[in-house]
C-alpha cells in the first residue's frame, strides 16, 4: 500500500499491535531535542506536510520487535500473522503518538505496562500544551487566536500561517511518578479527574494536546472555562459598568450593531448576549480547528513487500540523507533478536562490538605481536569501530561471509562435506539473501565468522601495512581472506597458523598488485571464494600457484597491468590516472616494511613506523611528496600548485607515509638541505636509489625542462622497479615459489 495514511489510522494500528518497530536497538532521540519536537508540533498545528514513513509488511516472526513507545516486545499468538514493521518514521510516529494521544500513558494507567518499560524512561515523561493568553498582568502570550476579541481569525481548516508563528505558544512540562499534578498519569484512567483537568488547565489557559485524539469533549470544556475567565470582561459584566462596556464596544468591531444611545439596561443585555454568541462561536471554531489538525494529520506511507526489502533500504536512505541510516545489518540485528535459546540474539550487536574491541587470536598473537607488545584489538589498532558503531567495511564483509557460511554449511553442505562448489552466485553479496538467514543461522555462526574476519585483518595489518581498516580500497577482498581464516578456525583444514599467515598475505598482495579487483568486483569476489575453497578444502591448486604459470601470472603482472598500475599509468603518462586503491597499495606495502621516519626525533633517533601503532598511539601521519614539491626557495611554496596536478609529481611512486612532525620539519628546507637530510633514509627504507648525490639537486627536484624531467622520471622508474621486485619476491616467498 502506497499513499497517505491518517494519524488516527496509524494510532489504531499501533493499539491493535499491527504496526510495530523492528528491534534495531535505536532510541527515540527527538525527546532529547526539545526544539525539534516543538517545531514538529507547530508543523502539525500549521497543517503543514509531515513527510513519509516506510513500512515493511511481513510475518510477525520476521524480526524481533518493540512496541512503539516501549522497550517491550510483542508476543503474537500466531507467528505467521502479518504485521507492518516501521522501517522509517519512528521519530515522527512516536512524537505524534506521545504528543497528540494518551495511548502511551494510558497503557501505564490501566496497568498494562509499567513506567520502567518506557523508552527513554524519564525523558519521555512530558506533556505538551498549547498556551493561550490569560490577560493577567505579566502574561506576554500572543493572542494568536483572538481570544480577547473572540473573533476567530478564519475558517478552522484554512489557517494560513507558518509554524514559526505558533512555536512560542507550545510548552512542555515534565512529570514523575511521585507528583500529583493534574497532567500526571493516574491509577484510574481519567475517571474522576476530568473535572480537575478542566479546572487546572483553564486556570493556566493550557490546552492539553494529548487529549485531542480521544477526548475532544474535555478540550471543549477547557476552552469554555478559558473564555469565561477573562478578567476584563468579567469585571465589566459583574459590575454592570456601562461606561467600560461602551468603551469596549467602541474598540471591537464585532459589537458595532449595538446602539449606544439606548437605555443602559438594553446596552448591557445586548452586549452580554453578543458576548455569549461570540464566546460560543469562538469555542466551536477553536475546537473545529484543533479537531481538523488531528483529522487532517497524515503521513505518506510507502509499504514494501518482502521481495522488495532492498528497495526499502534504498528508500530509507534517500529520505534520510545526512541522518541516521538504515542498513541490512540493522535488519539482521533485529532478526537475530528472535533467537530463542538464550540471550545471544538480543545481545547480537553488543557481542559483535565486544569481539571487535577485545578479541585477539592466541595463535596470531604468538606469531605476529612483538615481544614487547602485549595488547592488540581491531577497534584500537585498526579502527573497526568508530563513534560506537562498527564501520561499514567490516559490516559488509561480515554479512557476506556469515551468509555464505550459514547457507553453504547448512544440512551438511559444501563446507561440511568438502565438495567443490562449481558455481557460486553473487547472491551472497545481496541484502535479499542475507535477510533470508534464520535467527539460528545468524547467532550460531556469527562469533566464529567475525573472529575469522578479525584474524584476516590482523594479518593484513602486520604483513601488508594496513594501518586503518577504512584504507582498504578493495574491501570485498576481506570476504575470501576471512573465509581462509574461517576454514582454519573451524578446523575444516589442518594447515598451521604460519601457513595461514603466508596464504592470507600472499593472496592479498597477489590480488591487489595484479589488478584482480580493478573491475567487476562482486563477480570477482565469488570467484575468489570458490578458488579458496577448491584450493584449501579440495586440494585444487590455483593457476597462479602452478610453477609453469608463475612468470606469466605473477612476475609479469605485478604492477604491470596496462592503464591500471603499470609504470606509464603511475606517472600520469597515459589517459588513465592511478586510482586511490593503487596508490594506497603501494604506500601500505612500503609501510609494511616498517621504514624509519625521514627525520630524527629530539634524541636524534629515527623512529620506525609500525602500522599497528599508528592508531593505537595516536600517531598523526601524512602522505608526503618525496620529490619534488619544492621550489628554488622552499619545498612548501610549490605544494599548492602541484598537489592536484595530473603529472608525474603526484605519482604514487613519489609518495610516502611519514609522520606529521617530519612533514612539517622538511617543509621549509631548501631542496639541497631536504635531499641531504633524507637521502640515506629514502635509499634504504623507501626503495630509492642514492645515485643522485652528485647531480644538480635543484634541477632534479624542480624540473624546468625535458632533460630535468627525464632525469626525475628515471628516479621514479628506479623506485618502481625496486618496489615491484620486492612485492614479487614476497608473494613467491609466501607460497614457496621459486
Amino acid at each position: 500500500m502506497n499513499g497517505e495514511t491518517k494519524f488516527k489510522k496509524i494510532l489504531d494500528k499501533i493499539e491493535n499491535k499491527s504496526l510495530v518497530l523492528p528491534d534495531f536497538q535505536r532510541d527515540y532521540v527527538w525527546i532529547k531535542e526539545e526544539d525539534k519536537v516543538k517545531e514538529f508540533i507547530a508543523s502539525v498545528l500549521a497543517q503543514l506536510p509531515l513527510g513519509s514513513i516506510i513500512t515493511f509488511t511481513n510475518k510477525a516472526n520476521s524480526f524481533a520487535n518493540k512496541e512503539i513507545g516501549f522497550n517491550n516486545s510483542i508476543e503474537f499468538d500466531n507467528d505467521d500473522e502479518k504485521v507492518s514493521f516501521l522501517l522509517d518514521g519512528q521519530q515522527r510516529v512516536t512524537t505524534l503518538d506521545l504528543v497528540f494521544s494518551d495511548r502511551i500513558f494510558k497503557e501505564i494507567k490501566l496497568g498494562h505496562k509499567q513506567s520502567k518499560d518506557l523508552i527513554q524512561r524519564e525523558r519521555i515523561k512530558r506533556r505538551y500544551f498549547l498556551k493561550l493568553p490569560t490577560f493577567l498582568e505579566g502574561d506576554e502570550t500572543d493572542d494568536f487566536f483572538n481570544l480577547e476579541s473572540l473573533e476567530f481569525p478564519c475558517e478552522p481548516e484554512n489557517f494560513n500561517f507558518c509554524s514559526n508563528d505558533i512555536i512560542d505558544l507550545i510548552i512542555s512540562v515534565p512529570f514523575n511518578d511521585k507528583n500529583d499534578e493534574w497532567y500526571s498519569p493516574q491509577e484510574n484512567y481519567l475517571g474522576n479527574i476530568k473535572e480537575k483537568i478542566v479546572t487546572e488547565a483553564s486556570k493556566k489557559a493550557w490546552i492539553p494536546l494529548y487529549l485531542l485524539t480521544d477526548h475532544p469533549k474535555i478540550i471543549q470544556d477547557i476552552l469554555k472555562m478559558i473564555v469565561n475567565s477573562n478578567p476584563q470582561i468579567n469585571y465589566i459584566i459583574n459590575t454592570h459598568n456601562i461606561e467600560k462596556i461602551k468603551e469596549y464596544i467602541n474598540n471591537h468591531s464585532a459589537y458595532n450593531g449595538i446602539d449606544l444611545n439606548q437605555n443602559e439596561n438594553d446596552i448591557y443585555d445586548q452586549f452580554k448576549d453578543k458576548r455569549d454568541d461570540l464566546a460560543y462561536n469562538w469555542c466551536k471554531d477553536m475546537c473545529s480547528y484543533l479537531s481538523y489538525c488531528i483529522d487532517a494529520l497524515k503521513l505518506t506511507e510507502i509499504d514494501i513487500t518482502n521481495d522488495n526489502i532492498s528497495r526499502a533500504i534504498n528508500m530509507y536512505e534517500a529520505l534520510n540523507r545526512g541522518g541516521v541510516k538504515l542498513s541490512t545489518y540493522d535488519l539482521v540485528v533485529a532478526r537475530a533478536a528472535n533467537y530463542k535459546q538464550d540471550d545471544r540474539g538480543r545481545k547480537f550487536d553488543a557481542n559483535n562490538k565486544k569481539l571487535l574491541s577485545e578479541y585477539i587470536s592466541d595463535d596470531l598473537k604468538k606469531e605476529l605481536l612483538p615481544r614487547n607488545v602485549q595488547e592488540w584489538n581491531s577497534k584500537t589498532n585498526l579502527g573497526t569501530i568508530k563513534k560506537s558503531e562498527i564501520v561499514p567495511i567490516i559490516i559488509k564483509q561480515f554479512l557476506n561471509l556469515l551468509c555464505f557460511v550459514a547457507f553453504e554449511n547448512r544440512d551438511g553442505g559444501i563446507i561440511a562435506d568438502k565438495k567443490a562448489k562449481e558455481e557460486l552466485s553473487t547472491i551472497y553479496c545481496k541484502a535479499r539473501k542475507q535477510l533470508d538467514m534464520t535467527p539460528e543461522q545468524i547467532v550460531e555462526n556469527s562469533n566464529l565468522v567475525l573472529k575469522s574476519l578479525i584474524d584476516a585483518c590482523m594479518i593484513l595489518q602486520f604483513k601488508c601495512g594496513i594501518y586503518k581498516i577504512t584504507e582498504i580500497e578493495y574491501n570485498l577482498i576481506l570476504f575470501p581472506l576471512g573465509y581462509m581464516m574461517y576454514l582454519y578456525n573451524a578446523k575444516i583444514i589442518n594447515n598451521s597458523i604460519d601457513d595461514m599467515i603466508k596464504y592470507v598475505t600472499g593472496f592479498y598482495l597477489y590480488c591487489i598488485f595484479t589488478g584482480e579487483y580493478k573491475s567487476d568486483q562482486s563477480v570477482k569476489v565469488m570467484e575468489h571464494v570458490k578458488l579458496v575453497h577448491n584450493w584449501l578444502v579440495c586440494g585444487k591448486e590455483p593457476d597462479f600457484l602452478k610453477q609453469e604459470n608463475v612468470e606469466k601470472l605473477i612476475t609479469d603482472r605485478v604492477l604491470n597491468i596496462a592503464e591500471y598500475n603499470d609504470f606509464e599509468t603511475l606517472i600520469y603518462n597515459n589517459k588513465n590516472y592511478p586510482k586511490k586503491g593503487v596508490r594506497n597499495s603501494i604506500l601500505q606495502f612500503v609501510l609494511s616494511q616498517n621504514p624509519r621516519d625521514i627525520v630524527p626525533t629530539k634524541n636524534n633517533q629515527y623512529q620506525r613506523l609500525y602500522s599497528y601503532k599508528i592508531l593505537s598511539d595516536n600517531i598523526n601521519v601524512h602522505i608526503h611528496h618525496i620529490y619534488p614539491l619544492a621550489s628554488s626557495k622552499t619545498i612548501n611554496e610549490k605544494t599548492s600548485e602541484l598537489r592536484n596536478a595530473n603529472n608525474c609529481l603526484n605519482s604514487p611512486l613519489n609518495l610516502a607515509i611519514i609522520t606529521r612532525e617530519a612533514n612539517n620539519k622538511v617543509g621549509p628546507m631548501s631542496p639541497i638541505d631536504y635531499h641531504n637530510e633524507t637521502k640515506g633514509i629514502y635509499s634504504e627504507e623507501y626503495y630509492f636509489n642514492s645515485d643522485i648525490t652528485n647531480k644538480d639537486i635543484n634541477n632534479i627536484l624542480c624540473p624546468d625542462d625535458n632533460k630535468d624531467k627525464k632525469e626525475f622520471i628515471n628516479i621514479l622508474k628506479n623506485r618502481y622497479n625496486n618496489i615491484k621486485n620486492v612485492v614479487i619476491r614476497t608473494i613467491k616467498d609466501c607460497f614457496k615459489l621459486a
